[in-house]
């Protein structure tokens, strides 16, 4: 009795691994995949970052019972045959495959999923003597942001096309055959889902709606071309990794920005993650990033100064000249004899423009460090002191109310940030600016502030921190610079 009951637990058992396995996720360290039993699709895909097995994890999890990921069609209706699928591991990964039953007809004979061990990757062969379609349904795939006011700029989901020089619109691209895109999806703010094709030229991108993020694939069987592959990639944008898999989905990287702004975001890229390696704690690495570009940012600084002294020192002296003017004269005579005082002095009636462009060349420096730290998945989920989150807004208290375009909490770091620049703008002296000159300049530095916090109020934290770490260390070599020349 013991024997038989043996016996019937052995034949269970391999049963439930010929059958069962495709209703348990596959796993990898960066992915679980979880197939369907009889169709060759995918039911349930959850990809981390970095590792599953990581605590706290980042993950996305999509589970669909309704809609399948990938959908096969042939001549315009659903590939409804049965398929046997057999599973195996081996040394890289999974391999899962499917196979048509003796008694079912169709074209697509067989589709194999191999699952890397080494990334968020599933290569995907499938064998037809016919062509078929491919549709995509990326809706609720990617999580998505929900930032209020102009933080909201990270939100929503958008179909990209990719390749090695630049990232389009997937859009803008529909009904077309396209030899020079290698890899096509959606991407979020941290996550994308991208396929890739090793016979992309022979397939037409098709029934592209933004609005449902879906897309179809009309696969060709031209060429006699039987098997055809491909590549998908369902993971963080997140260079270590994307490397991993194709040199061009560093095009995702800061993607928004001219190539040669890129350039600067990978290298304050480089100086953060040194920050991190360091300091081990993300919120503790901004506040490093923001004195280490204090620092190398040193000699822009200093000329930006110089030359804002220098058009203090030039409107100081040349000011009260023209006021003195317009109490005397006014109209065309008025002008006239400003226009005749700067000449004369061989100054530039455009003079201020200097200061002005001493700002201006130091603003590249700061869009990239707010791009490197607006698309770094590494400050996801990252606490720091009263901060839950670095890549969302502080949400220090929640209101019992909405407030329009602000949204429902308030949000303490851009009130110690605004704080920090009024009372720089109190403390604020030249050597040059008297009087109404420096009320004026100082009602600049008020009305600056009051702008910056409206911007900034729903900003991820982590690069409200960064602004407030760097105006703080503005206010102490101020302070530091004040005392010295009193002493």
């Amino acid at each position: 009795m013991k024997k038989i009951a043996l016996v019937i637990f052995i034949l269970i058992g391999l049963t439930s691994y010929q059958y069962g396995m495709s209703l348990e996720p596959l796993v990898s360290p960066f992915q679980n995949i979880n197939f369907n039993k009889e169709h060759p699709t995918v039911k349930g895909w959850k990809v981390c970052f970095r590792n599953c097995n990581e605590k706290p994890l980042m993950a996305v999890d999509f589970v669909n019972n309704q809609n399948e990921l990938i959908i096969f069609e042939q001549n315009g209706k659903l590939n409804q045959s049965l398929y046997n699928l057999s599973i195996e591991e081996n040394d890289r990964g999974y391999i899962a495959t499917y196979n048509i039953r003796d008694n079912q007809t169709s074209s697509i004979k067989s589709v194999v999923f191999k699952i890397s061990n080494e990334n968020s990757l599933l290569d995907m062969i499938v064998d037809s003597d016919d062509s078929f379609d491919l549709v995509f349904n990326l809706k609720d795939l990617l999580p998505q942001e929900n930032i209020n006011g102009f933080g909201g700029l990270y939100n929503g989901t958008r179909l990209v096309a990719i390749n090695s020089q630049k990232v389009e619109s997937l859009v803008s691209l529909s009904n077309i055959k396209d030899q020079e895109i290698e890899w096509l999806g959606a991407r979020s703010r941290f996550w994308t889902f991208l396929i890739n094709s090793d016979h992309l030229n022979s397939t037409v991108i098709d029934d592209v709606n933004e609005e449902n993020l879906s897309f179809r694939l009309k696969v060709s069987s031209a060429d006699a071309i039987s098997k055809h592959q491909f590549r998908i990639y369902f993971g963080p944008v997140e260079r270590s990794q994307i490397e991993k898999v194709s040199l061009t989905l560093n095009q995702l990287m800061y993607s928004a920005l001219w190539d040669w702004l890129r350039l600067i975001c990978r290298a304050i890229e480089i100086l953060f993650l040194w920050c991190l390696s360091i300091t081990g704690n993300p919120g503790l690495s901004i506040l490093l990033l923001a004195v280490s570009v204090k620092f190398l940012l040193y000699p822009l600084t200093f000329i930006a100064e110089k030359w804002q002294s220098q058009v203090n020192k030039t409107q100081a002296w040349i000011q009260p000249k023209i006021n003195e003017i317009n109490k005397q004269y006014s109209g065309e005579e008025a002008n006239t004899r400003i226009l005749n005082l700067y000449r004369e002095n061989n100054i530039s009636p455009f003079f201020t423009i200097k200061g002005l462009f001493g700002f201006l060349i130091q603003v590249p420096i700061f869009i990239a460090v707010f791009d490197v730290l607006g698309e770094s998945i590494l400050l996801a989920g990252q606490s720091f002191f009263f901060i839950e989150d670095l890549s969302k807004p502080d949400q220090w208290l929640e209101l019992p109310f909405a407030i329009p375009f602000f949204g429902s909490y308030f949000n303490l770091l851009p009130l110690l940030m605004t704080i920090i620049t009024l009372v720089s703008a109190i403390s604020y002296r030249d050597q040059y600016l008297t009087g109404d000159l420096l009320k004026d300049q100082q009602l600049k530095l008020y009305i600056m502030a009051a702008l910056f916090f409206i911007l900034f109020f729903t900003f991820p934290s982590g690069m409200v921190l960064y602004w407030t770490c760097s105006n703080l260390i503005q206010l102490l070599k101020s302070l530091v610079i004040k005392k010295s020349s009193l002493a």
